[in-house]
């Protein structure tokens, strides 16, 4: 199984604090049905984040858990997306008949994507000791994160044009959600093993989301508010790109200075050989050691 860090465990920690923060704020605004869609996704995300905490809290054995409900996390988003995006699908002619098979296809994969979990091949992948099982699993992690970045885009357009308004939030916070998630199971596809810094520091990217969602059930907060298309899409974009570029960095400074550490405090480390008296030549002699006399000699080891 992949290995989970204290980083990870304060990381998931304050994921499932916000997220049951918004559990709550959804449910203290129950007029729209989108406040009941987003307290159940937040509900499934707290739960996600609740089971990396007890995995290593309570019980190593709950991990497999992890998975699994990141699998019903994604599914839980993914629902909501569809929710918001069935009007439009709605509006016309055969609309409803698309929309329904774009439903069914999406749950067919994630059911799939569940069962695989629970056969135990989707811990196999990330640690690159995977069959074509664990291959096909994350494939289909990888697209569905796709598929949660195309439903976000198609909300963010549908939404009222140059008018900032919550659901607009919720559809670049929902991006950000799966981009994070495209990129993390894409380098676990083309580079195994996935890399363990950026598993663990998912529930810090998560928690950072949740402002945005919260947006989403407080339209009142942002009403009235215009932004142009363009700037923010260039912000997002320009901001996104820089954040990714700033962790990657610090995640190689540390692994680099991690290695360094390590080959200098092993390069220092004395080999002590003490002689004393009579010796027998050719028994746990070094090289360069006088004949002779007590002696400790300290020679480097070599890199």
């Amino acid at each position: 199984m992949i290995a989970l860090t204290e980083v990870g465990l304060l990381s998931h920690l304050l994921a499932l604090i916000a997220y049951v923060g918004l559990f709550f704020a959804a449910l203290s605004k129950q007029r729209r049905g989108i406040n009941l869609w987003l307290a159940g996704a937040a509900l499934v995300t707290a739960l996600w984040a609740g089971s990396f905490a007890a995995s290593m809290l309570i019980d190593p054995g709950l991990q497999p858990w992890i998975s699994r409900l990141q699998t019903l996390k994604v599914g839980a988003w993914i629902g909501v997306l569809l929710y918001l995006l069935r009007p439009t699908w709605l509006g016309g002619e055969g609309e409803g008949r698309s929309s329904f098979w774009v439903g069914g296809i999406l749950g067919f994969v994630l059911a799939l994507q569940f069962v695989i979990d629970i056969a135990g091949a989707g811990q196999s992948a990330l640690v690159g000791e995977g069959d074509v099982v664990a291959s096909l699993f994350l494939v289909i992690r990888i697209a569905a994160s796709v598929t949660g970045l195309v439903l976000s885009h198609n909300l963010y357009i549908a939404s009222r044009g140059g008018q900032l308004s919550g659901i607009r939030l919720l559809a670049i916070g929902l991006a950000g959600l799966f981009l994070y998630d495209l990129n993390f199971y894409t380098l676990a596809f083309l580079l195994p093993p996935a890399s363990v810094d950026l598993y663990n520091i998912r529930g810090a990217v998560s928690a950072l989301l949740v402002l945005l969602f919260l947006f989403a059930t407080r339209e009142n907060w942002v009403r009235g508010a215009r932004v142009s298309r363009n700037v923010a899409f260039q912000t997002v974009a320009f901001s996104g790109v820089g954040f990714y570029l700033i962790a990657m960095s610090l995640l190689a400074c540390a692994e680099t200075g991690g290695r360094q550490l390590g080959h200098a405090a092993a390069g220092q480390l004395p080999v002590c050989h003490h002689h004393a008296g009579r010796r027998d030549p050719g028994v746990g002699s070094v090289p360069g050691l006088a004949a002779g006399g007590d002696r400790t000699q300290f020679l480097p080891l070599p890199l």
